[in-house]
């Protein structure tokens, strides 16, 4: 993604760009919790990170968003436009807007894999060369998962350790970019994986242009 491309999305998601930003992709009942708790947590070493959080079903969007107020956390909606710059959490409750915005983030979390739904794409993260974590329950990504371990790509932790994983990632700049580099090279070496990820990407966009 070219900068100004990148600074444009950070425009039309109200995400300011000088904060530090987690985006968490496809959340189901329970896992939203999990992230709120480690967030919580991360703020009190780097106060100024963000979530940028997209529930995997729509129909969830005001539960979800109800469940971040109630947990103490200012919430902006995509859908709402503009927002508070210094908002806690931003909600993307825009349907086919998750591939892109995963390139917005200086760590994306996958969910789906802190219950028993068994996991989502990682590639979809890894595709903009960030750091990606990954809960323990990825048992409907198999392949996917052995790509990933193969090169120690990714990390895989209980929901207990998110919050001290994020931090890791935020304090150690060699770690960041080890993750980073390793995520681009599971994409390298699965190109066909990779372009169906990429096509997929540029058909949600060309959608939301033509809509």
């Amino acid at each position: 993604m070219k900068p100004d491309e990148r600074l444009g999305l950070f425009r039309k998601y109200g995400m300011n760009p000088k904060r530090r930003w987690i985006v968490v992709g496809s959340t189901h009942p329970g896992e939203e919790n999990i992230i709120l708790d480690a967030l919580d947590g991360v703020r009190k070493q780097f106060p100024s990170t963000a979530v940028l959080l997209c529930p995997r079903h729509p129909e969830r969007f005001d539960e979800v968003a109800k469940l971040v107020k109630n947990a103490g956390f200012s919430l902006g909606r995509v859908s709402h436009g503009d927002q508070d710059p210094e908002v806690d959490v931003i909600l993307l409750d825009r349907m086919g807007s998750l591939a892109e915005a995963y390139g917005l983030g200086d760590i994306a979390v996958v969910a789906g894999s802190f219950c028993d739904v068994g996991g989502h794409n990682l590639m979809e993260a890894a595709i903009h060369g960030i750091p990606v974590v990954f809960g323990p329950q990825m048992h409907n990504q198999r392949e996917i998962l052995r790509l990933f371990l193969t090169v120690r790509a990714g990390m895989q932790v209980e929901a207990a350790q998110l919050a001290e994983t994020i931090i890791d990632l935020f304090q150690d700049d060699n770690l960041r970019q080890s993750q980073s580099e390793r995520s681009l090279h599971v994409i390298r070496e699965n190109r066909g994986s990779a372009e169906r990820a990429i096509e997929s990407i540029h058909g949600w966009m060309n959608c939301r242009q033509d809509s």
